[in-house]
């Protein structure tokens, strides 16, 4: 049966910090994010509503509207008019320019390398922060990564990307090479 040694937590990683500092950390950020994105839905929402039920036709032609729009317009047609139409109608939006859109992560390592290799907990391998380079590099780095995995230790060609990079401060300079700057 596989067991999980927690140990690999309270590891230092860079300066005082431990893994389970980041993750604290990250999980602050998660909440009060998703605190405020509560508390603002809830008032937007509650001023919509108290505004659909009052004598003033106008307060309840705007709920209606903002009712109307979030929750019957699907969110991909919301997209749609919000880049298409909207500068239609309104030529000022037209000066925004959007410079660039994604629709998904880029996980990327902060010197814009890819991590590839052993980690501190057993038989747990890593090959991520590849940005969007990485699906040129699979090949080669599919066949190093499984000589790694294979022999439980890292082959020549991943050793300089392995994760201890960040702890020891051999970071590799590749910022001009990334597809993701």
């Amino acid at each position: 049966m596989f067991t999980l040694d927690w140990s690999f937590l309270s590891k230092k990683v860079v300066g005082n910090q431990t893994y389970l500092g980041w993750l604290m950390t990250a999980w602050e950020t998660t909440l009060t994010i998703s605190l405020f994105a509560f508390i603002i839905a809830f008032v937007l929402g509650f001023l919509m509503g108290v505004f659909r039920t009052t004598q003033n036709k106008y307060l309840v032609l705007i709920g209606n509207i903002w009712t109307e729009i979030f929750r019957n317009i699907p969110v991909l047609v919301q997209v749609f008019l919000w880049y298409f139409v909207m500068p239609k109608l309104f030529p000022i939006f037209s000066r925004a320019h959007l410079l660039r859109t994604w629709g998904g992560i880029v996980d990327i390592a902060p010197d814009a390398s890819p991590i590839l290799g052993l980690t501190p907990v057993e038989n747990l391998y890593i090959n991520s922060g590849w940005g969007t380079g990485g699906f040129k590099a699979t090949p080669g780095s599919g066949w190093a990564f499984a000589d790694t995995i294979a022999h439980n230790r890292a082959h020549d060609l991943v050793k300089p990307y392995s994760l201890d990079r960040f702890v020891s401060g051999h970071l590799i300079d590749e910022h001009g090479a990334a597809g993701v700057a």
